[in-house]
């Protein structure tokens, strides 16, 4: 299977995930032997996240959000833009202030 295919073939999740981490990586440039290394992982695992060829485990992906100073809702969710950007559920506390 080539490249493009195996591209179109993935989760949208998995592209996602991709690109946001190998953003990530480039804004801190770091090389991907140095974010593997942080992340206690090989460079050709590292590198196979940011194909998204595989997904790092749950526990990893936490170490990648602490490791990038972003949430983990940035790394797997559609609907942050940035890092900064956070989802908060209303609270009862807020449904009084506008009723």
């Amino acid at each position: 299977m080539s490249a493009e295919t195996e591209k179109r073939t993935q989760p949208a999740y998995y592209r996602r995930l991709a690109t946001r981490l190998k953003n990530l990586r480039k804004e801190t440039r770091w090389l991907q032997s140095e974010a593997a290394s942080r992340l206690g992982v090989d460079t050709r695992t590292y590198a196979a996240y940011e194909l998204g060829r595989s997904q790092p485990s749950p526990y990893r992906i936490l170490t990648l959000a602490r490791m990038y100073g972003v949430t983990t809702d940035y790394l797997l969710e559609n609907y942050a833009d940035s890092p900064e950007t956070v989802w908060v559920p209303p609270t009862a506390e807020d449904g009084e202030k506008q009723g």
